[in-house]
């Protein structure tokens, strides 16, 4: 492997992060939206600790979401709001990494770039670099949100660190679907097939 394989990375960076002015701020701010909208939602609670207990005594919420530890309101924000947020943040990276990618290719318009002095790995890292480096910023943003209304370092870095990797594992995942399957939507459908995996483990971990 030579590095001419990545020529070009930085300048298809600079144009992904160009065509996803939108979308790219979307995902990557609603983790953070949807952990501050449960904050809210908390704290507007004035018994939230007599309802979310009872909540977390139903078989399918426990199974789903698992046990609040601890029974704070800390706990009771990250219990609902983490698995929000993480949700978000995975479709977000791998839908992106796999439009960038194979539906790109699918389109032809892959093919203008390759007839430049483009890396062979070149787009892939470019996209792998904008997934995970939108996950980064949105964990950053956690922490600090999380900072902000009082939470503990130390835990507002795990949670923060949580979302990075939840984002950073389903663009690796899109990647690898992404150059497995010919079509853009095989790929996709392989990645809610993931999804719907850790979900079966977690809810297995949880009972």
């Amino acid at each position: 492997m030579t590095g001419n394989h990545f020529a070009g990375t930085g300048k298809l960076l600079k144009l992904y992060l160009r065509r996803d002015r939108i979308v790219l701020p979307i995902w990557t701010l609603l983790p953070v939206f949807l952990i501050m909208g449960q904050m809210s939602f908390t704290k507007a609670m004035p018994d939230w600790q007599v309802f979310l207990a009872e909540l977390s005594q139903s078989p399918v919420t426990s199974a789903i979401l698992g046990p609040i530890v601890p029974l704070s309101l800390e706990g009771a924000i990250l219990w609902r709001g983490m698995v929000q947020a993480s949700i978000a943040l995975m479709f977000g990276a791998a839908l992106t990494l796999i439009r960038h990618t194979r539906t790109e290719e699918a389109s032809g318009r892959n093919e203008l770039l390759l007839g430049r002095p483009i890396g062979r790995y070149a787009n892939l890292t470019a996209a792998l670099l904008l997934c995970c480096g939108g996950s980064l910023l949105a964990g950053l943003l956690t922490v600090a949100v999380l900072l902000g209304s009082g939470f503990a370092g130390n835990g507002s870095l795990v949670a923060g660190m949580t979302l990075v990797a939840c984002g950073c594992i389903f663009a690796g995942v899109g990647g690898l679907c992404a150059q497995i399957f010919e079509h853009s939507a095989s790929a996709r459908g392989v990645v809610f097939g993931a999804y719907l995996l850790t979900m079966v483990a977690m809810v297995i971990n949880n009972m």
